[in-house]
């Protein structure tokens, strides 16, 4: 199996401990080299230390075309990879284990504010939110140590902004129209008699926009079309977290999950490349699919996003509603908004 590894990788550089365990690894960089000759093995060298609890390094490098070969097979056919590597097949395929290929619909894991992502243990009930699929649209890669909200903004930015940004579009269009032809009321600033035309603008729209990114897929649970909505990989779901032999299972096929996914999005934090499993998902991701297949979202952007507009939406009723009251001083508003964003950038 660590010959079938080393044969495989494009780089590695090994630490095991001398004694046996290095014997056994300086045998297998010998069978990897031997079953790689010719311009497949560029390079291979050994060094020893003379203490015996110092680690054994160990590093095999393959040519630039060995590495473009391998990667044509792990896009390409199954078969032609298990034939070349076994092992790696078994690790990147559902072969065989189908029933192995769950994922989860985005209505599922956001409805109630993302509750499904608060802590990592999971259970029957929460790995019944995933189905057997054919393939899945987008890895979710994350860290169980973020927060539940900060997760479920990012999802919202990633699934909901766009068609939020579209309702709200909509609305300011449709509103203005109704307040031109008076099916809406319209008040009028003393100071200016066009001032009154963008109040009901001002009061819906921003309110719209974050309804749509906040509750879009709880209204999908409404209406009974959940189900439509885009499918993605949640570890807690649709990995079983009960039965340790599927767990086990599912865990060994998470190469093959992310082969699997159509695209991923990571919720970048501090913790993020600091943790093992997140940097070999990002990894293997990055191997298998174009870069423009991966969307990275910090945990900071949707907070200061969301929570600028919402503050930009105080800002303008409070401007509206002084320059209504008192039209020489709406510029009062403004300042406090100066403030109350540079205070929100700071914070941040």
């Amino acid at each position: 199996e660590a010959a079938a590894a080393l044969r495989f990788a494009g780089q590695v550089e090994v630490q095991v401990t001398s004694g046996q365990r290095g014997q056994a690894a300086l045998a297998a960089m010998k069978v990897a080299g031997q079953k790689n000759s010719g311009s497949v093995v560029e390079r291979m060298s050994t060094s020893v230390t003379t203490k015996s609890s110092v680690p054994l390094t160990l590093s095999l490098a393959t040519s630039p075309q060995a590495q473009k070969q391998r990667m044509r097979l792990l896009h390409g056919d199954t078969e032609q990879l298990e034939n070349e590597y076994p092992l790696i097949a078994q690790l990147m395929s559902f072969k065989g284990n189908r029933q192995l290929l769950r994922a989860s619909h985005v209505a599922s894991i956001m409805r109630g504010g993302a509750a499904v992502l608060v802590g990592s243990e999971g259970s029957a009930e929460t790995y019944a939110l995933s189905r057997e699929v054919e393939e899945i649209d987008v890895f979710f890669s994350h860290n169980w140590i973020v927060s539940h909200e900060k997760k479920f903004l990012c999802l919202a930015m990633y699934f909901n902004f766009n068609l939020a940004s579209c309702a709200a579009a909509m609305a300011m269009v449709a509103i203005f129209i109704a307040s031109r032809i008076d099916l809406l009321p319209r008040l009028v600033a003393r100071s200016d008699q066009d001032a009154g035309d963008g109040v009901c603008n001002t009061l819906l729209v921003t309110p719209i926009f974050l309804l749509a990114v906040c509750f879009r897929y709880d209204l999908f649970w409404l209406l009974g079309c959940h189900h439509r909505s885009p499918t993605v990989f949640v570890d807690k779901t649709c990995i079983h977290q009960v039965d340790e032999a599927l767990k086990k299972e599912g865990i060994l096929k998470l190469g093959a999950f992310i082969r699997s996914s159509s695209r991923m999005l990571v919720i970048y934090s501090d913790v993020y490349l600091t943790k093992l499993w997140t940097v070999y998902e990002f990894a293997c991701f990055i191997a298998l699919h174009p870069d423009s297949c991966m969307t990275v979202i910090p945990t900071f952007q949707p907070m200061l996003c969301f929570c600028g507009i919402f503050i930009y939406y105080v800002i303008e009723v409070l401007n509206m509603v002084l320059l209504i009251v008192f039209p020489v001083h709406s510029s009062i508003s403004h300042g406090l908004g100066a403030i109350l964003i540079v205070y929100l950038l700071c914070t941040f």
